[in-house]
């Protein structure tokens, strides 16, 4: 009769119990539940959601999801109306375009609380204009007077932040417009002095030193009433959230996680943004981990927050008028 070993015994029975428990590994990888989300750009201020699948967190709430990027919002909002996807992300802005043509979309958790635009101007100007970036805001706004800025469209909300705040302490600048892509190279040529964009955009410039940060959306430097309090959030018609009602708590988990990470794990949070913009560089990275994760760190939007939306999108033109939308109505119980 052969010895008796302990330790081999241990072997035998660590690889019994793994072989039990691989048909359970694998009946939790089929049983994930498919969720199709929309997307208006590939953009870093609706760029959490994408963050939480990078990090694990749709699949550790039983969600497999599948990203389609969209030629933006207004297309994002149809593919959401029409039923092509179960979620998107989307502004405050065309959940309440969407309720003024009768349909029922809802806001199931805001994922970036403020303004995502940031205004940049050449180093050179920055200086010459007498003014410190950290100056007071009325300072800052003033000397934007005469200067030649890029924003993205005539009827962007970025081209009326900053062009009301400025108008409001009598400054005056010449807007052009062209893609968030196009303007850092417009700076450097000297075709602009400053332009309006979201992150990454504006990194490699303010980090080599050729551009400095004027005004920050994602801090809070513009006054409240020039600025949204929550750029993007995840969205569904209201059947959809009702009728998948499991779908839609694994969903708003995911947020909620997410969020919590912005705090408790920003080395990981930070990883995966090297993940999702592998050409970044560590010092990028860093540079938009500080100016996003305030927003992404965003609190729950309140009946409140809605209404301030609202009328921020009345002011920018978006809705001429905010009759028959209940901004109750918009948040998902």
């Amino acid at each position: 009769m052969r010895d008796f070993k302990p330790e081999m015994s241990i072997r035998i029975l660590c690889t019994v119990l793994s072989l039990l428990l691989l048909p359970v590994a694998n009946v939790r990888a089929q049983t994930l539940t498919d969720v199709s989300i929309a997307l208006p750009s590939t953009s870093v201020v609706g760029g959490s959601i994408r963050l939480a699948d990078v990090m694990g967190m749709f699949e550790k709430h039983g969600l497999k999801p599948k990203f389609t990027v969209m030629d933006g919002g207004a297309v994002t909002l149809s593919a959401l109306v029409s039923g092509s996807v179960d979620a998107a992300m989307l502004g405050g802005t065309e959940n309440a375009v969407a309720r003024s043509r009768g349909q029922d979309v809802v806001i199931l958790a805001n994922t970036y609380g403020g303004f995502g635009a940031t205004l940049v101007l050449d180093r050179a100007v920055a200086d010459a204009s007498g003014v410190a970036p950290d100056a007071p805001l009325q300072q800052r706004l003033k000397a934007l007077s005469g200067l030649t800025l890029a924003a993205p469209s005539p009827t962007s909300d970025y081209t009326f932040a900053f062009k009301s705040a400025a108008a409001g302490q009598g400054a005056a600048p010449n807007f052009v417009f062209m893609s968030q892509s196009a303007m850092p190279a417009a700076l450097q040529s000297g075709a602009v002095q400053g332009y309006v964009a979201s992150a990454p955009n504006w990194g490699a410039q303010v980090l080599s030193g050729t551009a400095v940060v004027w005004i920050s959306g994602p801090k809070r430097e513009l006054p409240p009433e020039f600025s949204p309090r929550s750029s993007i959030s995840l969205q569904m018609m209201r059947a959809t959230a009702d009728g998948k009602p499991e779908i839609t708590g694994s969903l708003i988990a995911v947020v909620d996680e997410m969020i919590a990470a912005m705090t408790n794990r920003p080395d990981d949070v930070i990883a995966a943004l090297g993940k999702l913009y592998p050409a970044l560089s560590a010092e990028e990275l860093k540079l938009l981990f500080g100016s996003e994760s305030g927003p992404w760190a965003a609190n729950r939007l309140t009946v409140e927050d809605v209404q301030a939306d609202l009328e921020f999108a009345l002011r920018t033109g978006v809705l001429s008028s905010l009759e028959g939308i209940d901004a109750r109505q918009m948040l998902h119980p």
